[in-house]
């Protein structure tokens, strides 16, 4: 009787915590939320004081980005970037390639909400996707799980892993002109 008693108590206990780590997870959640919304409303605010002209390539692509990034904050992880990214070279569409937007912002200002709206989403990749990232860094680390990942890529339709690298390549370069553009028109403005 004293063991269901105490089994009864530690249960309540355990139920009690659980609620707890899920309403710290949905504050978390909305901090992410109001962060977008955030820099959302900086760039309507730039619209209205027309420093950004509303028809403009990089008021509507970017709010568009960062409403798709507010409806998926949840689900946003690096399994779901990895399974886009081998959707997208497993498609038999041949003629397929990624085109990287690369054009010039003038406006100091949308660049430190773009610059603002990349750290927060990679704050959040980070904190969706730890236990991901690690057993990544595992796998990549172990021999003989290279030699089973190669082997079994190599017996799908993926065009080849040189395909993904230098899409991967051609990413983190966008990545790279990008923050170097950003550190020069700081600089300058």
């Amino acid at each position: 009787m004293i063991f269901l008693g105490n089994l009864l108590i530690l249960i309540f206990v355990l139920y009690v915590f659980a609620l707890q780590i899920d309403r710290y997870n949905k504050i978390i959640m909305d901090q992410y939320s109001f962060k977008y919304f955030e820099l959302r409303d900086r760039l309507a605010m730039l619209v209205i004081h027309g420093e950004l002209e509303e028809d403009s390539w990089e008021y509507k692509d970017i709010i568009k980005t960062i409403n798709f990034h507010i409806n998926a904050i949840e689900t946003m992880s690096v399994s779901r970037i990895i399974s886009s990214l081998v959707a997208y070279h497993t498609s038999s569409d041949e003629d397929k390639k990624v085109e990287i937007i690369k054009k010039s912002v003038d406006n100091p200002e949308v660049l430190e909400v773009m610059a603002e709206f990349m750290n927060t989403t990679a704050l959040l990749l980070e904190r969706n996707s730890k236990v991901q990232i690690k057993i990544l860094q595992w796998l990549l680390k172990s021999s003989v799980s290279k030699k089973f990942i190669f082997k079994h890529l190599s017996n799908t339709n993926m065009k080849s892993t040189l395909d993904i690298k230098t899409t991967l390549d051609k990413l983190n370069a966008y990545r790279e002109d990008f923050q170097k553009n950003i550190r020069q028109q700081t600089a300058t403005a």
